[in-house]
């Protein structure tokens, strides 16, 4: 897969298993409100060595979930052949925002101590955790022993102390060795 390509798409959920005999799937959406993955559409999957783009015709909550109808997708067999697939769109299709940032936006940011301006490392990935949002962060060396992987809580103001997604420099109060 061209990662050129891949690099301008961002993954918004996955089919998670087929339901119903009528070409029906089940979805787990990683929008932050589950519901906002059916405004971001055409969907794009990457499915026997190409792109295809894919439209919702109808959808709804079934135990907690949605569950969804794919345009041209009518029986229980071509739904399974989608299970386990990312949902993905292009970047170009989300809401330029008033303020603030997407997640996407905060990967490759280095990290850097808010007073000593010390490299802590680069953002290479971000988890939510239910009570904050966390930054994976690949570390520098440190002590003549390489730090593989920090998480940093994602906590303005006490922790984050400034983004400058102009410089992709992100300042932290954070103890390295924490």
């Amino acid at each position: 897969m061209n990662d050129k390509i891949y690099s301008n798409r961002l993954v918004i959920g996955k089919f998670t298993s087929a339901y119903s005999i009528r070409g029906w799937l089940k979805l787990r959406s990683f929008t932050e409100s589950m519901t906002n993955v059916i405004n971001y559409q055409p969907w794009l999957v990457y499915f026997q060595n190409s792109w295809k783009k894919i439209t919702v015709e109808k959808w709804k909550f079934y135990k907690n979930s949605l569950i969804v109808k794919i345009q041209d997708i009518n029986d229980r067999s071509m739904a399974e052949r989608l299970t386990n697939y990312k949902i993905m769109i292009e970047t170009t299709q989300l809401p330029i925002l008033d303020e603030g940032y997407y997640w996407k936006d905060l990967i490759g940011c280095t990290i850097v101590h808010h007073e000593s301006y010390h490299i802590v490392g680069r953002v290479i990935n971000l988890m939510e955790t239910g009570s904050n949002d966390v930054l994976v962060v690949h570390g520098t060396q440190s002590n003549s022993s390489l730090i593989n992987e920090q998480l940093i809580p994602f906590i303005k103001d006490r922790v984050i102390k400034k983004v400058n997604l102009l410089l992709k420099i992100i300042e932290v109060d954070w103890d390295q060795n924490f």
